[in-house]
């Protein structure tokens, strides 16, 4: 049994708990699947990013509606749900994040120069320079 879990063919295998005369295992991407879907099922809930490494399974899911508490609540429900669904022997440690979308950065027209600090500049109306020349002796 040993040699089966340091074998690099089954390293990204988790062992399912059954009877004690039977052993089972399930690949990392099942279980990335059944969480990827457990938690998109829930209302308000966007694209989701599973990952599961050997002791932690992380889920970050993008919120479209409704409010952040609720939707986090719901999907943290549905992980834990859908994890412990898979009977594994040692279930990985669960963490669920719900970010908000990420507003636009808008894009500054053509031909308006991007001033200090981001914020847009428009051009002067006279193109006149700043510094004038003056003529004479002094020049």
């Amino acid at each position: 049994m040993i040699l089966m879990a340091l074998t690099p063919g089954h390293r990204r295998r988790w062992t399912v708990s059954s009877a004690p005369a039977r052993t089972a295992s399930v690949d990392r991407t099942v279980i990335e699947t059944l969480l990827r879907d457990a938690v998109g099922a829930v209302s308000g809930i966007g694209p989701v990013e599973v990952r599961v490494s050997r002791r932690t399974a992380a889920v970050r899911a993008t919120l479209t509606s409704e409010d952040r508490e609720t939707a986090l609540a719901e999907a943290q429900q549905a992980a834990h749900q859908a994890l412990s669904a898979c009977r594994l022997a040692r279930p990985p440690r669960l963490r669920v994040a719900v970010r908000t979308t990420v507003p636009e950065v808008p894009v500054p027209e053509p031909g308006s120069v991007s001033g200090r600090f981001g914020a847009p500049r428009t051009p002067k109306d006279d193109d006149t320079p700043s510094i004038a020349i003056r003529e004479g002796a002094d020049a």
